[in-house]
């Protein structure tokens, strides 16, 4: 069975880029544009692993995350976030809710980003 991704970045062409190099290394990919979406999408699907951009208009990551850990599914999901910002401006509680992964948008390619998938897949 394959594993399962949400992919949750208001960017278009970003979303669409991740979701074909994911999909071509074997996952199931599912997308959303928003946080509210996301976090629907999220309990529907319910993936083993989210990529959720902290900056997105009207609710930003980071208030997704907490919202997605109060939920039972949400609490140990692993989570890997994304943002085009330098994690100094990451907001201060990111720290607080479970997450180990971190992808610089601008600095990392999708092959790089899919290794960090599979790695954090890969470990419990």
């Amino acid at each position: 069975m394959k594993q399962k991704v949400v992919i949750v970045e208001d960017e278009a062409l970003i979303r669409e880029m991740y979701q074909f190099k994911l999909e071509n290394e074997g996952y199931e990919v599912k997308v959303a544009d928003s946080s509210q979406a996301g976090l629907a999408l999220i309990a529907d699907f319910q993936p083993d692993i989210v990529l959720l951009d902290i900056m997105m208009p009207y609710e930003t990551g980071d208030v997704t995350l907490k919202k997605l850990r109060a939920t039972r599914f949400g609490k140990k999901l692993k989570v890997l976030l994304m943002t085009n910002t330098d994690m100094q401006n990451v907001p201060s509680d990111i720290s607080s809710l479970n997450v180990k992964y971190y992808v610089i948008k601008a600095t990392m390619t999708p092959r790089q980003v899919a290794d960090l998938v599979k790695e954090a897949l890969a470990n419990d």
